[in-house]
């Protein structure tokens, strides 16, 4: 076992296996004292590392880094990338946020498309934002006169009965 201590912002200390940390960022690796051509890091009187308290980070911050060097895991995505901001960076963890971005982006796109269907197809009056549509409220049995209506949802203030529409026609 190769353990370190580290002192943290908030004053509490982390006991730290180097042999657990195996795919560390360069920056991480050098300021843990896991490089070598470099001078031994900092540490206090007691022989802690004072990096992380040098920095400002606090022990769960520093911890979730830990947790994400060691498995993968991530807490708070944007928490973890302003704390290895700090510590000089993480590739992994930078390609991981891009992904988190791509997904948010294409999110953003799938809830735009699913507005706009809805001004297109809308299923009651207050989605009739374009005015494309008449709306009335009638029974499931209502008989109308031609094809052009159709039940198109519940009318959720009255029960048994539906909305119903038919295309307005812009000739």
């Amino acid at each position: 076992m190769n353990i370190v201590f580290v002192l943290c912002s908030d004053n509490f200390c982390v006991a730290i296996d180097l042999d657990t940390l195996k795919d560390c960022p360069p920056v991480l690796s050098r300021f843990l004292g896991m490089s070598d051509g470099f001078a031994p890091p900092e540490t206090d009187e007691l022989g802690r590392l004072t990096f992380v308290a040098t920095f400002g980070i606090t022990r769960d911050r520093f911890l979730d880094c830990l947790a994400f060097v060691r498995c993968g895991r991530i807490n708070d995505i944007h928490k973890l990338v302003d704390t290895f901001n700090v510590l000089g960076g993480c590739d992994l963890l930078d390609e991981c946020y891009l992904k988190v971005l791509k997904d948010s982006q294409e999110q953003q796109e799938r809830f735009r498309e699913e507005q706009e269907q809805k001004k297109l197809n809308p299923l009651c009056p207050a989605e009739n934002v374009l005015q494309l549509f008449k709306f009335e409220a009638h029974q499931s049995l209502w008989t109308h006169d031609n094809d052009e209506w159709e039940a198109v949802g519940v009318v959720e203030e009255v029960p048994h009965n539906f909305w119903w529409r038919k295309r307005i026609s812009r000739e």
